[in-house]
C-alpha cells in the first residue's frame, strides 16, 4: 500500500512540475512578445524623427492600430497568469482581434488556430466561430491545397467597425 501511494504522489509531483515548467515557459515567450512589440513601437518613433536623408515612413494609423491590438492579445494572455481565466472568456473578442491582425499582416488563419488564439476549449471556439459566421462578421474559406482545413477572414465590415473602434477613420 506504501508503494502505491508513493508511486501515486511521485506520478502527481511529475505533472505538477510539468505543469509549473510550462507555465513559466509561457510567462516568458509572452514577457518577450511583448518587449518585441515595445521595441518595434520605440523604432517606429525613432525611425520618424531621425534624418537619414530619406523620408522615413510615417507611422501609419494601421500600424498603430496594429500595434494596440497586439498589445491587447499579450495583456489578455499576461492576465492569465494573475486571475483566473475563465473570469474573463471573451473567446468572439479574441477571435476579432486575431483575424483583424491578420488581416493588418496578410496572413491566413486556419480555424484551428483561431481556436487555439481564442484561449477557450475547441467546442466553445467552434461554436463562436459559427455564430460569427451567422452574424456575417467572419467568413470561411477552404482551402485550395488541403480540404480538411478552412481558412478564416474578418468580414470588410467587422474589419472597418474593429478600426474605427481603435480610431481610425475608415
Amino acid at each position: 500500500m506504501y508503494e502505491n501511494s508513493r508511486r501515486t504522489w511521485n506520478a502527481k509531483s511529475k505533472i505538477t512540475h510539468e505543469v509549473d515548467r510550462n507555465v513559466i515557459r509561457a510567462a516568458y515567450l509572452e514577457e518577450l512578445a511583448e518587449l518585441t512589440t515595445k521595441i518595434s513601437s520605440t523604432l517606429c518613433s525613432l525611425a520618424s524623427i531621425t534624418d537619414t536623408g530619406t523620408s522615413p515612413e510615417p507611422i501609419t494609423d494601421e500600424n498603430r492600430i496594429l500595434i494596440q491590438m497586439k498589445s491587447i492579445i499579450l495583456r489578455r494572455r499576461k492576465r492569465e497568469q494573475f486571475l483566473p481565466a475563465d473570469i474573463f472568456a471573451d473567446p468572439a473578442w479574441d477571435m476579432l482581434l486575431d483575424l483583424c491582425v491578420a488581416k493588418l499582416e496578410e496572413r491566413k488563419t486556419s480555424v484551428s488556430s483561431l481556436c487555439i488564439g481564442a484561449a477557450v476549449p475547441a467546442t466553445t471556439a467552434l461554436r463562436w466561430i459559427r455564430q460569427l459566421e451567422q452574424l456575417q462578421m467572419i467568413k470561411l474559406t477552404p482551402d485550395p491545397f488541403d480540404r480538411r482545413r478552412q481558412h478564416v477572414d474578418i468580414a470588410d465590415k467587422a474589419f472597418n467597425n474593429m478600426l474605427r473602434l481603435f480610431g481610425a477613420p475608415v
